[in-house]
């Protein structure tokens, strides 16, 4: 199930509390404890694909300063005038 789906479930499952049919504190109860392994499945999920997107970048990163040594040096000194102007050095 997905997180839409859950959430939908619980919002039904208070929803019909509210409107004082039989829905007991046990289907409250399992409603939120699936959202909230979804949760933590959907953030589990997130956190991976960006470890192995910022892998990707450095690997690339890295391949970009030894094929071009002097460009990657004159960045770097760029970029430290820039923030020693910035921060007022």
């Amino acid at each position: 199930m997905n997180i839409n789906a859950t959430m939908e479930s619980a919002e039904n499952t208070i929803r019909k509390a509210a409107e004082g049919n039989r829905s007991t504190f046990k289907d409250v109860k399992e409603d939120v404890a699936t959202l909230k392994r979804d949760t933590v499945g959907a953030l589990a999920n997130n956190v991976e694909s960006g470890l192995e997107a910022t892998k990707d970048k450095y690997a690339e990163m890295c391949e970009f300063v030894k094929k071009n040594p002097a460009v990657s040096v004159l960045i770097a000194a760029g970029v430290g005038a820039l923030t020693a102007r910035v921060l007022g050095r």
